[in-house]
């Protein structure tokens, strides 16, 4: 991430991306991907059944929001931002 943004956003961001939506210019009603880690845990089929295969799943999640963060980013720049 620190290759788009600063080391402290990036920070930021790395911490949004479990927990938290994102949106266009910190306005929660402009909500865009990536979806958080946690919200696709919860809706995936089947469910991880152990905790490795939890671990593989949320890994395999990040990736996922880490990429769509990346696509968000290059589309809107400076305008994407956690949602609250």
């Amino acid at each position: 991430m620190e290759e788009w943004i600063p080391r402290d956003a990036a920070d930021e961001v790395t911490g949004g991306l479990p927990w938290s939506r994102f949106c266009l210019r910190g306005q929660p009603r402009l909500r865009i991907a990536p979806k958080p880690v946690f919200v696709r845990l919860l809706f995936s089929t089947p469910h991880p059944i152990n905790p490795a295969e939890l671990r593989a799943r949320m890994r395999e999640f990040f990736a996922r929001a880490v990429r769509e963060w990346i696509e968000a980013y290059e589309q809107h720049g400076d305008a994407i931002r956690i949602a609250p």
